[in-house]
């Protein structure tokens, strides 16, 4: 049997993923981090065997010993569960007890992981994020291109750095979070950084991450499975909007995207990343600039593949059910 893990339940192309597993012949459930808190009754029980999981999804209850295969696709937001609801005068109680049941969730969450171990996973759990800092790293022994990239929490290298390479931008350390503010969401994109920007900060601001602009000619997608790899131009320079950041989608216009093939030499340097990283799948961001180099950005291991798969009738769902089948050794193929 194939689990999948993830988030919740409006994550489409996590379903397509489970419709194509069971199309194909295969045996496959999904678990929402998101409803382990009380939606779906389980038991994890330790004895001398070692550990033994049971849940009951949709009915049916199943057992660890019967996984064969684990894809991690994502799991729930526990940090935003607040169960206990604060009194007048208790709010500082009331959030110290919603962090310890958050972090009893996490602690849950670990359990059931390693109750899973014996199984063949896509994406473990402690692989679901990757380090910017050490990718970057990663991809220049390697031989790719990055942009040149600076973190600091000093002003004046900012402006330096600024001097030095012109056009520069700044995007989050870690993952691109979203903030919901009263009933609107903002969420992180990479953006410019202007002279007032600069101006503004204190003389030792926050831990900041800036990175030299790269003249973009359009912007690749590359979605990597078990060493192939299917990629996408994004013509993401037409619009102002989406210029520096595709993400800042344009549902008026939308960019045009076409399939797009990576020079083997780039390609066969992308596998080598993707290997030391030690990792099986990701969506992969690049640049390519108008002489024709290829310049890496950014590895995410739970990154959507659906913008690529549609666009470019990949069919990557199914890709990923026949790989997760071919991990689970009870299927018959």
């Amino acid at each position: 049997m194939i689990l999948v893990l993830s988030q919740a339940n409006y994550d489409s192309t996590t379903e397509e993923v489970v419709d194509w597993v069971r199309a194909l012949g295969g045996d496959c459930v999904r678990l929402n981090g998101d409803d382990v808190g009380a939606a779906q009754p389980f038991a994890l029980e330790f004895d001398g065997a070692g550990p033994h999981l049971r849940f009951t999804l949709d009915g049916r209850a199943f057992s660890s010993r019967e996984v064969r295969a684990v894809w991690m696709r994502r799991w729930g937001r526990t940090e935003s569960t607040a169960p206990v609801r604060a009194a007048p005068g208790l709010e500082s109680l009331a959030a110290r007890m919603n962090t310890h049941l958050t972090n009893e969730l996490n602690a849950v969450a670990r359990g059931l992981f390693a109750a899973l171990q014996g199984a063949r996973w896509l994406t473990r759990p402690g692989d679901i994020s990757v380090n910017k800092l050490d990718v970057l790293r990663a991809a220049v022994e390697v031989g790719l291109e990055i942009p040149p990239t600076l973190v600091t929490n000093e002003r004046g290298e900012i402006e330096r750095f600024r001097q030095k390479h012109g056009g520069i931008i700044t995007k989050s350390i870690g993952g691109a979070d979203i903030f919901p503010f009263y009933g609107k969401s903002f969420a992180l994109y990479t953006a410019k950084v202007k002279d007032e920007d600069v101006a503004a900060l204190p003389e030792s601001p926050f831990p900041t991450l800036v990175q030299a602009m790269v003249e973009k000619e359009f912007e690749v997608r590359t979605f990597y499975l078990g060493g192939e790899m299917h990629s996408m131009a994004i013509f993401s320079q037409g619009d102002e909007e989406t210029s520096v950041d595709f993400r800042r989608y344009n549902l008026q216009r939308p960019n045009r995207t076409v399939p797009y093939r990576l020079p083997e030499e780039v390609a066969g340097r992308v596998r080598a990343l993707m290997q030391a990283l030690e990792q099986d799948t990701a969506s992969i961001d690049l640049i390519r600039t108008p002489d024709g180099r290829h310049v890496f950005l950014e590895v995410n291991p739970a990154g959507q593949f659906g913008m690529v798969s549609r666009p470019c009738n990949y069919r990557l769902e199914k890709r990923v059910a026949g790989y997760l089948m071919q991990q689970s050794p009870d299927v018959d193929r």
